[in-house]
């Protein structure tokens, strides 16, 4: 066995097939990357695991429950990359749970990557996450003329929330005029995207989950038959276009989670940036 361990960490889904096409085939992707050290799943969603483990009798740890399991197996260096999209309440509970086995000196080396959006390009060292995503994306952005992508994410009520507000000013910026981003629950709303799409003379809308897994909120709440946004969407006269595709689908998108491991891994952007004085040693 080794002792060096990655985690990946997601909310987690109930749809089996969907965790293979995403997570499984993510972690294959890591463990051929990284050979030398041992490549395990955890899931915030306690309400997955349980369902997982009666449905399909298959055990999946949280991420709480994780740290026990490598201390007791005996790792030494530990790497979380969450497979979240923002860097939100999901993604804070793991942040306490590396400050706590930090502070507790159980593991030699605990390093975090980022989420998918996070760096927005500070300086000339850190990157974009921001216009990486787009830039990925911009094979579905529609190119016809009164058509439009609506990106939709599944929202929050944490702080967090303002990176899809920077994420729609990103899109504007690079020139992605026809590109909307909304939120199941949170802010923007997906009705006040809809809103000014129909003020900017789009027609047919292409329907995209700003999701890791193509779970039971894209199927139920943004693609069902019954109440649903897309059902919304064509009560308020729009040509809707679906696709279904999870961002864990794509495999440049994993690519890119690939490369927030890496930097994490290499301690890449830890600290202040270049040229900035340090900080005095006052308490």
């Amino acid at each position: 066995m080794n002792d060096k361990a990655i985690v990946l960490t997601s909310f987690g889904t109930t749809l089996t097939d969907e965790r293979r096409r995403t997570l499984k085939h993510m972690q294959n992707l890591t463990q051929k990357a990284y050979p030398d050290w041992d490549v395990y799943i955890a899931f915030t969603s306690r309400i997955v695991i349980d369902r997982i483990s009666k449905q399909e009798g298959e055990k999946f740890y949280s991420e709480r429950a994780m740290f026990y399991h490598l201390a007791s197996e005996g790792y030494r260096e530990v790497a979380y990359q969450p497979l979240h999209i923002i860097p939100g309440a999901e993604y804070s509970k793991i942040m306490q749970l590396v400050y706590k086995w930090k502070a507790d000196l159980v593991f030699r080396r605990l390093v975090i990557g980022r989420p998918l959006l996070y760096f927005i390009g500070q300086g000339d060292e850190r990157p974009d996450d921001y216009q990486l995503l787009l830039d990925t994306l911009k094979d579905v952005i529609p190119s016809a003329p009164q058509e439009g992508l609506l990106l939709l994410a599944h929202g929050t009520n944490h702080p967090a929330q303002a990176v899809y507000s920077a994420l729609q000013l990103k899109a504007n910026q690079l020139g992605y005029d026809n590109v909307w981003i909304g939120t199941l629950e949170g802010f923007p709303e997906w009705r006040e995207a809809a809103k000014q799409m129909r003020f900017a003379g789009i027609r047919k809308i292409h329907v995209k989950p700003l999701f890791f897994h193509a779970g039971e909120h894209v199927s139920v709440d943004i693609f069902s038959k019954e109440e649903s946004v897309v059902q919304k969407l064509l009560e308020y006269g729009f040509i809707v276009e679906e696709d279904w595709q999870s961002l864990g689908q794509i495999e440049d998108i994993l690519k890119l989670y690939m490369q927030h491991l890496d930097d994490a891994i290499s301690e890449r952007y830890r600290g202040r940036s270049h040229g900035r004085p340090a900080i005095p040693s006052i308490i």
